[in-house]
């Protein structure tokens, strides 16, 4: 399509003139004057970057309104500026919209089609594009020295080193209280094509959201993505390993699809069934791909959903009132945060029976092998190197049980956190055997008798308890 020309520029120039006091709608002009509808609004954008005309507020039925502003009615009066390109400066001095909130349907349109037609450069897509490529070329680096092959780690054949990398494992996540994987995962890829996919849909998606929302919201959407699809994959209970951008993308997918039906009354219609087609073909592309063998569709859904409904905050926080502003803080704070708590909560009595089973017998077992023949016999000759070790290891095994049972009751109610709670005492108590007895192995003989009397009184208000605080089985 060639480029408007100085006169049909001028002529549209005219065109608002002549509507004045009313603004000049293309739908009627177009049909006026025979030009191309496209063609029509290719020039009007062109004049409005330039600073000749505004837009007005969008009418039903006949669409968005274009204005001259006094840049505009002095090119009227000295046509042969325009046509000798000494054009006013853009108005590119106007406020930071993507701060300020917007307190007009104007500004908010403007605001809009600012955010389409005058992107600003996508540094925050550039960093994650940069922290994606990092991780999988430092992770091929690690591999080689671990003895991974090219073609496995190429492959995505490197299960075990993207778990060690921050891959999200369900038994980690449960057993070792590995929460943070719920965020690390979305930076690993399992092999060459996987990361390549991702980092194409990013490099072409990114750029277009973090103008629409701005870059810090930006960048909270493409986070909160990644762990909402690391929730789904919790909640799920899927047993493989997973990772990658996916989750991400889905986000931001699910997230413009969010921003077009909120502000499509903002957009020319035409923009708006552009957008919608495109929608709806990365939809059903999508969908198509999550059901292919060791994908993760628990992850491109939890993703999609959780940006989308993300959104609703993140728009208001975008174009709201100062209120509505404050407001939408409490729900881009909240929805995460309740999401966490929820996981948190539902794997809590799991996590119970997770370090019973790690923990729980070893603890049981180190006392009947080492421990009781020194609280009985209570003679330091007995406290062989082999008992003095493993007395030390479960000082070392039992605060992490203990921590993560004490968030795990944190995070648990009702009858749940009664259970937790349980087996958190539990562990204190063998972790304050285990520490005493420890402390009386490493100083100097002779032990005294109230030493001894302590320990046997602490395990037997252990053994008391323990059928009774033992997790039952899930």
């Amino acid at each position: 399509m060639p480029e408007p020309t100085p006169d049909l520029l001028l002529e549209i120039l005219k065109a608002c003139a002549a509507a004045e006091p009313q603004p000049l709608y293309p739908a009627a002009f177009a049909a006026e004057s025979g030009l191309e509808r496209e063609f029509l609004d290719e020039s009007l954008d062109s004049l409005r970057l330039k600073g000749l005309v505004r837009l007005t507020d969008w009418a039903a039925g006949k669409g968005q309104g274009y204005a001259l502003t006094p840049a505009g009615a002095t090119m009227l009066d000295d046509p042969n500026l325009l046509r000798r390109g000494r054009l006013p400066q853009p108005a590119s001095e106007a406020p930071d919209t993507s701060v300020a909130p917007l307190s007009s349907h104007w500004e908010r349109g403007e605001a809009i089609r600012l955010s389409l037609l005058e992107p600003k450069p996508p540094y925050v897509t550039y960093t994650l594009l940069g922290i994606n490529l990092v991780m999988f070329f430092g992770g091929l680096l690690l591999g080689l020295q671990r003895g991974v092959s090219l073609d496995d780690y190429l492959v995505g054949r490197s299960g075990q080193l993207l778990t060690s990398l921050g891959a999200l494992n369900l038994r980690d996540v449960i057993f070792e209280n590995d929460w943070w994987r719920l965020l690390t995962y979305g930076f690993l890829h399992g092999g060459a094509l996987h990361l390549l996919m991702n980092m194409y849909c990013l490099y072409s998606l990114g750029p277009l959201m973090e103008s629409v929302w701005g870059s810090g919201r930006y960048l909270a959407l493409y986070l909160i993505s990644v762990f909402a699809g690391g929730l789904a994959v919790m909640i799920a209970a899927r047993a493989l390993v997973t990772v990658g951008a996916s989750g991400a993308i889905c986000g931001l997918m699910g997230s413009f699809g969010a921003w077009v039906f909120l502000n499509k009354q903002y957009l020319p219609p035409q923009v708006v069934s552009q957008f919608t087609r495109a929608i709806m073909t990365n939809l059903i592309l999508m969908v198509v791909i999550s059901t292919m063998p060791g994908i993760s569709w628990e992850g491109h859904l939890g993703g999609a959903v959780g940006g989308a409904l993300y959104s609703f905050p993140l728009n208001n926080h975008r174009y709201g009132s100062p209120l509505a502003r404050r407001i939408a803080w409490l729900g881009l704070i909240l929805l995460p945060l309740a999401a966490f708590v929820y996981i948190r909560s539902h794997y809590a009595p799991l996590q119970a029976q997770a370090q019973w089973e790690k923990v729980g017998i070893k603890v049981q077992t180190t006392f009947d092998n080492f421990a009781w023949a020194i609280v009985n016999n209570w003679d330091p000759a007995e406290a062989t190197p082999k008992a003095k070790d493993a007395v030390y290891e479960m000082t070392q095994q039992l605060p992490s049980a203990v921590g993560t049972l004490r968030e795990a009751a944190f995070f648990s109610f009702g009858a749940q956190k009664q259970e937790v709670e349980k087996s958190r005492l539990y562990f204190e108590e063998w972790l304050d055997f285990y520490s005493q007895l420890d402390a009386t192995l490493s100083s100097n003989p002779p032990w005294s008798k109230e030493m001894q009397d302590d320990l046997v009184e602490r395990y037997g208000r252990i053994t008391k308890l323990m059928d009774q605080w033992r997790p039952k089985k899930r």
